[in-house]
Parts: C-alpha cells; sequence; structure tokens
C-alpha cells in the first residue's frame, strides 16, 4: 500500500509540473489534469484492494507447494 500511495503522489505531483512548464490554465487542461488524478488514484488504490481481497481469500498464484 505505501509503495502505491507514494508512486501515485509522484505521478500527480509530476502531472501538475509538466502543467506549470506549458503554462496555460484553460478549463480543459484543468478538467484533464484532475480527471487523470483521480484515474490515478482509483487505479492504485483499486488494484490494492483488490490484491488484499485475493489474500484474505486465499486465492494463489502461480505454482501451489
Amino acid at each position: 500500500m505505501f509503495i502505491n500511495v507514494l508512486f501515485y503522489s509522484f505521478l500527480t505531483l509530476l502531472h501538475s509540473f509538466f502543467f506549470f512548464l506549458v503554462g496555460t490554465n484553460s478549463s480543459a487542461q484543468l478538467l484533464e489534469e484532475h480527471l487523470l488524478t483521480f484515474i490515478f488514484f482509483f487505479f492504485f488504490v483499486g488494484t490494492n484492494f483488490l490484491a488484499q481481497l485475493l489474500k484474505v481469500n486465499g486465492v494463489k498464484w502461480g505454482r501451489e507447494k
């Protein structure tokens, strides 16, 4: 979970810095920035939740010993 949050924070910071360098503040770009932020957030939190759910329910990946 910590790695996912750290990676999400890095991507958000990188994306914000990109818009700062471009220097335009149109409403379409601001909407796109927030949309990408929410997509990244739900993707990383969702995949982490799914992995924990599968682990709790005993789903095994790969070969069983």
